[in-house]
């Protein structure tokens, strides 16, 4: 899984640097899979619930609920199940 809608932006911070960061969890509306990805605490503040992104590489492309607009948010890490947090 590579992106999908997005149910849930929420600031936290990374426990090895310390720095805010941004858990985007993403759900696939073909088959109810979910994924999360960290992405830069201020270039993804505006990310909400039923936006839609993908990654790949070091990005986020990022697309707001409604309106075709594809912007770049830098990814922080890889992404993860978020059922797997150990």
């Amino acid at each position: 899984m590579v992106g999908g809608t997005v149910i849930e932006n929420i600031l936290s911070t990374c426990q090895e640097s310390g720095r805010h960061r941004r858990r985007l969890l993403c759900v696939d509306r073909r088959n109810s899979d979910e994924c999360a990805v960290f992405a830069d605490a201020e270039d993804a503040a505006d990310v909400a619930p039923g936006d839609r992104i993908w990654w790949q590489g070091r990005s986020i492309y990022w697309t707001r609920d409604g309106v075709f607009t594809e912007r770049a948010i830098r990814k922080v890490g890889f992404s993860f199940d978020p059922r797997n947090t150990d």
